[in-house]
């Protein structure tokens, strides 16, 4: 069921938002997103997201990993393993490494038992940046693309490297960005300038290519066969690589770029980077048909996203709301908290007459807050007074 599902995502203005599915307040519409939680552990733009069970990653060009407990409400460490932007992130399907890959060019292997480095290659891709990490549905292998135009595969079981395929002067061109294994494993999905590559894990070659009208921005698969295709352009290519003969089916769900896409159990999430954030009902019959279910403006530029399944991971889907009540007697609902940036005015009489009074900002140390976008009225202008903007509900201090 889609209340079963929280979108994480990641935003240029260094935000991890997650959002849920509940019924609708209006009559106009089945579903609603809303959002359950907002932290500002980043200084710098979020990159990637991954989740496995209640875990929570996100890596940003602050060169941080932050982790976090999905079912707590809580930070649980900060990583300092990579010296430049984390570009991917990723976790072994049974959750006991997290895989990251950074533009430092190195690929490092944190054990999430104690969150300490098992393994670091310092140079994955000869020194080039390693751009996207995808493990196997085994568990057992891991494939790395870089900016030297390398597909390498890793052997997870002893920790080495296992194969170096060069893709230079191949059909994807100079830049390639993207691979991800299928469902079952069998294949992997390559993205390149203009154009997909499907190969064959077992013969190690492509199989099947296909063009597409504008540059491959997020790409997920539906089936072994049926592969979706977000593209900077807005829309989305979708396609049988096994059937020559159908026609791939274009859609344009966005004005912008297609940032991010994640397909769960029937269900696709799909961000843009002007901020719309949507739920889709996939329907794969003969032809492959989307019914959206619900969307929010979420008011930042969206990267990256990832789907955790509440009930699979043990993580209850309906959310208690702890009411706290204020001074002025206004109800908020907030989550727990593992500390906050916190803001406090001092006022100060300077002058003989009091007429004039100096603002002075204490800035405390910054820890993570997993809170409900709610304020109100009267904390609003408090904080305006000291300095700090607010938009879509989220406290940003001005620097």
């Amino acid at each position: 069921m889609a209340t079963e599902l929280e979108i994480i995502v990641g935003t240029y203005e260094e935000f991890l938002l997650g959002y849920r599915v509940r019924p609708s307040r209006s009559n106009d519409r089945k579903y609603d997103l809303f959002q359950t939680f907002s932290t500002h552990s980043h200084t710098s733009s979020i990159r990637t997201v991954a989740t496995n069970g209640k875990l929570v990653a996100s890596g940003g060009a602050d060169d941080r990993i932050c982790v976090y407990d999905l079912e707590k409400r809580r930070a649980i460490d900060d990583l300092y393993v990579h010296d430049g932007t984390i570009n991917s992130l990723t976790f072994v399907p049974d959750g006991s490494y997290l895989i990251s890959g950074g533009a430092d060019g190195k690929m490092t292997f944190v054990k999430t038992n104690n969150w300490k480095v098992d393994k670091v290659f310092e140079r994955a891709h000869k020194g080039s940046s390693v751009n996207f990490i995808s493990v196997h549905p085994s568990g057992k292998l891991a494939l790395s693309i870089g900016s030297d135009l390398t597909l390498r595969t890793w052997n997870l079981i002893n920790g080495r490297q296992a194969f170096v395929t060069s893709l230079k002067n191949k059909s994807l061109g100079s830049i390639i960005d993207f691979v991800v294994w299928s469902i079952s494993g069998d294949y992997f999905v390559l993205t390149g300038k203009d154009s997909v590559e499907i190969w064959c894990t077992e013969k190690a070659e492509v199989i099947a290519t296909k063009k597409c009208e504008a540059r491959p921005s997020s790409v997920c698969w539906i089936s072994d066969s049926d592969i979706l295709v977000g593209m900077e352009n807005g829309k989305l290519l979708f396609f049988n690589w096994e059937d020559e003969n159908e026609e791939a089916t274009i859609c344009e769900i966005y004005e912008t770029r297609i940032k991010a896409m994640k397909y769960v159990n029937g269900f696709l999430a799909t961000a843009s980077t002007s901020g719309e954030l949507n739920l889709w009902k996939v329907i794969n019959g003969e032809k492959i048909e989307m019914e959206m279910i619900c969307g929010i403006d979420v008011g930042c530029r969206l990267l990256c996203l990832d789907i955790c399944e509440l009930v699979k991971s043990g993580i209850d889907p309906e959310i208690k709301d702890e009411v706290v009540e204020d001074e002025s007697k206004t109800q908020v609902r907030q989550l727990t908290t593992s500390g906050c940036v916190t803001v406090e005015i001092e006022e100060n009489d300077d002058s003989d007459d009091g007429s004039k009074r100096n603002k002075q900002i204490k800035r405390k140390n910054k820890q993570t807050k997993f809170e409900t976008p709610q304020k109100n009225k009267q904390n609003k202008k408090q904080r305006k007074s000291a300095g700090v903007r607010l938009s879509n509900g989220f406290v940003e201090e001005d620097c």
